[in-house]
């Protein structure tokens, strides 16, 4: 929950202030002159409040449904009334991650609470955690946190 008033905090800080910019880089065209070609323009967009509030939907939608798959960008974006560029470009400028890292973070992050404080199977937590196979949520719970699921819960149980 922590975590969650956060990263809600610093959305908030960021409103005021949120110019997402996004450089393709600029070169010479082929007579050599600095005229940037259609592809490498330099492209600037405005996130306005209604795309903040679209954007704090998709960040809600995904830790209230962790435990099931991510639909499509270009979906998920329909779904709250964007497009897929918006929603890519301004997650991330705005939580500081992409859509499908933050989702990742959240559901290691619900797995880990669950490791730490109870007594569900490790192959229930990997399910209700959305993860498809045990050997995928072991190994990125230990790059993540630096102990096996198992290792945690035993750590926890002597803290």
């Amino acid at each position: 929950k922590r975590e969650a008033d956060a990263l809600n905090y610093d959305a908030e800080k960021r409103k005021r202030e949120l110019y997402l910019k996004v450089t393709a880089g600029q070169h010479k065209d082929a007579t050599n002159n600095d005229t940037p070609s259609a592809k490498h323009i330099k492209y600037e967009i405005t996130l306005k409040s209604g795309d903040l509030i679209k954007l704090k939907k998709v960040y809600e939608y995904i830790q209230e449904n962790l435990n099931k798959p991510l639909p499509p960008l270009k979906k998920l974006a329909a779904s709250v009334g964007t497009n897929e560029y918006r929603l890519k470009h301004g997650f991330k400028k705005l939580y500081g991650q992409t859509v499908y890292s933050f989702l990742k973070s959240e559901r290691l992050r619900k797995a880990r609470q669950l490791v730490k404080s109870s007594d569900i199977p490790f192959k229930t937590i990997f399910k209700v955690t959305g993860f498809k196979h045990a050997s995928h949520f072991s190994k990125a719970f230990k790059k993540k946190y630096g102990l096996t699921p198992k290792d945690m819960r035993e750590q926890s149980f002597y803290d």
